[in-house]
């Protein structure tokens, strides 16, 4: 949340979660949602899942990406962060939209909400990539696989969920 405009510096004296409007200079600042993009690749009714390496939900599976850069389009972003994240280049001719998916994400003691863009990669042949990046592991799971042995957050929950929807 802000305490100072930064437009002219004066107090925010009534910022809130959606923003606020500077009673000096009357400059808004609008608090948004952050988008993140990410992808799921599938191989023989198995998805390659990523374990978080870092905080927040540091042990958790997650799916292979991150936030998009600023004016980044979701198929690039996604590329780019599985390149990061695994050392894999894709195309993304070949990425299949999955769903939008919202999760809490904690940066610098400040709650924010990200907007998930979700797409899958069917693969023809095995791949078993070395984690970077902020991932701790990466791992091959099976869609008919109980997975109360993981971490899972809300968001990993719909992801799996929609997937075993869709899939199937």
């Amino acid at each position: 949340m802000l305490k100072f405009c930064p437009n002219c510096g004066h107090e925010a004296r009534t910022a809130n979660n959606n923003g606020f409007k500077c009673e000096n200079c009357q400059y808004s600042v609008y608090i948004n949602s952050k988008p993140a993009a990410g992808i799921i690749p599938i191989y023989r009714g198995k998805v390659l899942i990523a374990i978080r390496g870092r905080e927040p939900f540091k042990g958790f599976l997650d799916t292979i990406g991150g936030f998009l850069e600023n004016g980044e389009d979701p198929i690039t972003g996604s590329i780019r962060e599985f390149k990061e994240e695994t050392g894999e280049n894709i195309l993304g001719s070949e990425l299949k939209f999955l769903g939008h998916f919202m999760s809490p994400y904690t940066f610098q003691d400040e709650e924010l909400n990200v907007l998930n863009i979700v797409y899958t990669l069917n693969f023809s042949e095995f791949i078993q990539p070395e984690p970077k990046d902020d991932v701790e592991d990466l791992l091959w799971i099976s869609l008919d696989e109980d997975l109360g042995k993981y971490k899972l957050n809300k968001y990993m929950k719909e992801v799996f969920q929609t997937l075993q929807e869709k899939i199937k």
